[in-house]
């Protein structure tokens, strides 16, 4: 069985218009081989300071 090899992509703050990019970013890694499995996670950063109570609710 091949060794996994363990790795992180961090991006800088994206934007909704940045998307496109992501994406370019995600097929190339997908073309370099990568793969994930269910022990892989994902976490995002939200800036909350422009959302109430019900608008932060609503994101989880």
């Amino acid at each position: 069985a091949e060794k996994a090899r363990q790795a992180e992509v961090v991006s800088p703050i994206l934007r909704y218009e940045d998307i496109e990019t992501l994406q370019e970013v995600i097929r190339a890694v997908r073309r370099a081989g990568a793969r994930v499995d269910t022990s892989c996670g994902i976490h995002v950063h939200v800036d909350a300071a422009r959302f109430d109570a019900k608008a932060l609710r609503n994101l989880v």
